[in-house]
């Protein structure tokens, strides 16, 4: 019976230890160019898995006033990185232009920006504490092709 009444105990104590190790997430995306489409969102946990192309979760948010927001209540803390764009056609894939730059708007945790290729995973991760609120403002990035039009 002791060994029993030892073994609940341990199963509480560690759920409430669990419990007790998340963290809030709030992403807000900001610039938008329009309110049409979605925002298509990846949340990946450590840049192993942004490597592997394992996300933990992956969003479809509403725009409204140009932007959209996305909240995680109960989230195990950690570091992560986010990617996302604005599919303004809703065709769930991220239109790419001349040369393969993305013709959708599109931004990344830390609004890290590259300058040829994708960005390094080291500048976008972000840490997530237990009992704290973590608020990433990332701000969409749209190429403008008319510098290519007569």
């Amino acid at each position: 019976m002791k060994r029993l009444f030892l073994i609940i105990c341990t199963i509480v104590l560690s759920a409430v230890q669990i419990e007790a190790q998340t963290g809030k997430l709030i992403v807000r995306f900001e610039n938008l160019k329009s309110n049409d489409g979605k925002v298509m969102v990846a949340l990946f946990e450590g840049k192993e898995n942004f490597a592997k192309k394992q996300s933990i979760d992956k969003v479809t948010l509403s725009i409204e006033n140009n932007s959209a927001i996305w909240s995680l209540e109960s989230l195990p803390e950690g570091q992560y990185i986010i990617i996302a764009y604005h599919d303004e056609n809703e065709n769930e894939k991220i239109d790419l232009g001349i040369m393969g730059i993305p013709a959708e708007g599109y931004a990344f945790s830390n609004n890290t920006v590259s300058e040829m290729g994708p960005p390094n995973p080291d500048q976008m991760l972000f840490e997530v504490k237990s009992d704290e609120t973590t608020t990433q403002v990332l701000k969409m990035v749209y190429f403008d092709f008319s510098v290519f039009q007569k």
